[in-house]
């Protein structure tokens, strides 16, 4: 049996369904796993949909970054464990990807991708 779940999410990804402030796209298989297995969840978030866009060849220049977020302990309902999962993913997730927009990003940010940069920014002001 695992000990624990490590689950990584990148909830920007320039090629996503995705817009501004619409809710992320969350499966609930791990929810069913949490609630099945009894471990710890540790939710990582990521930026890398900056840099390699789902179902892209391309691979921009640049520095993708993980960060582990603190484990979501086992027996919660699974309408809490889901919000805490997903607040946790996308606040951080948020950190990185604004981290680094201002450290400058290579590729040539279309109307799409500023515009999303741009809703981010503005949730944070």
């Amino acid at each position: 049996m695992p000990r624990s779940i490590v689950v990584a999410a990148s909830s920007f990804s320039p090629k996503a369904p995705a817009r501004p402030r619409s809710p992320p796209d969350y499966r609930q298989g791990i929810v069913r796993m949490y609630g099945e297995l009894g471990v710890p969840v540790v939710p990582v978030a990521l930026n890398s949909g900056l840099f390699w866009g789902r179902n892209s060849s391309v691979i921009w220049l640049g520095m993708a970054e993980a960060k582990f977020l603190p484990a979501i302990e086992p027996g919660l309902p699974p309408d809490v464990f889901s919000a805490r999962l997903k607040k946790a993913i996308e606040s951080e997730s948020t950190d990185l990807i604004l981290a680094a927009t201002e450290k400058g990003l290579s590729r040539p940010p279309d109307p799409d991708l500023s515009g999303r940069i741009d809703a981010l920014k503005a949730s944070r002001s």
